[in-house]
């Protein structure tokens, strides 16, 4: 970590780095942070120590490790962004798992976990925010992941979480209008996708606040970029043509955010289905 810490990209690219953040690697900082987290479960909680104090102590370096690579700018327009965003996105998914258990168990450590998330997903506006250069296939990457993390995060009641997702959305969208070379309408409308599906399960999930929140991003998001007046015609377009494939049960990526929320929506409708069936 101290070696790629030197923000010295151009020369470190070709040497095995990746596996730090690779998550096929079990050595790998995500499966670290999953190995502390199995921990928890192992440890008994005493009066004056939570079981979760190992666990937060070394999210709090990982996190900050993140976050100082994020301020390099070479890094947006380097191959590491898609090992760093693979490995995020399961961080999240591991902490999103601790903050329900932490729910159960210790209410306000579980704040405390949420927290810890919030600067981890920092490292995406940070990182774009300290780009020269962006490329469009990691930022849409990057906002893919957003949304995912998002998407459960709306789910599963996390409301800390999923507003950082979408202000992070906004801002690497709001970068990439700035510092993509001709990006198209098209592309940023593609960026923003995640704010709408995520407004599609707010309902779902009775959270029409933050139906009303993620509307309110989406729109100061939109008139900051400018140069794009057609924005929000195409982003409708788009949302539509998504809708209609996802109606045609297009194969999509597991860890795509459409994917995920056709799995929430028909767990959703599972459950309301057997509870129906309990109460006749």
């Amino acid at each position: 970590m101290a070696v790629i810490e030197t923000k010295q990209f151009g020369e470190l690219l070709h040497l095995p780095l990746a596996a730090a953040y690779d998550t096929s690697v079990e050595s790998s900082l995500p499966w670290l942070i999953q190995r502390s987290a199995a921990l928890v479960e192992k440890e008994t909680p005493t009066p004056r120590a939570s079981p979760w104090r190992h666990f937060l102590e070394l999210g709090d370096r990982v996190s900050r490790h993140f976050r100082r690579l994020a301020e390099s700018p070479g890094l947006a327009s380097s191959q590491m962004m898609f090992y760093l965003i693979q490995s995020l996105q399961m961080i999240a998914s591991i902490y999103l798992h601790e903050i329900q258990r932490a729910r159960q168990q210790d209410p306000e450590r579980a704040a405390e976990i949420e927290g810890q998330l919030g600067w981890y997903l920092s490292f995406f506006w940070s990182s774009a925010q300290s780009a020269t250069e962006m490329s469009f296939q990691w930022t849409e990457s990057a906002t893919d992941c957003l949304g995912w993390i998002g998407l459960r995060a709306l789910n599963e009641g996390c409301v800390d979480t999923t507003q950082s997702a979408l202000q992070n959305i906004a801002a690497v969208t709001k970068a990439a209008a700035a510092k993509i070379p001709g990006v198209a309408s098209h592309q940023l409308a593609r960026l923003l996708m995640p704010m709408r599906l995520m407004m599609e399960l707010a309902p779902e999930v009775g959270a029409t606040h933050m139906m009303d929140r993620i509307q309110t991003v989406e729109e100061n998001t939109l008139a900051e970029l400018t140069l794009h007046l057609d924005i929000k015609d195409v982003l409708d377009r788009y949302e539509r043509d998504c809708r209609r494939e996802r109606a045609r049960g297009g194969i999509l990526d597991p860890d795509d955010p459409e994917s995920l929320l056709l799995q929430i929506l028909s767990q959703r409708q599972r459950g309301a289905a057997g509870d129906a069936d309990a109460i006749g």
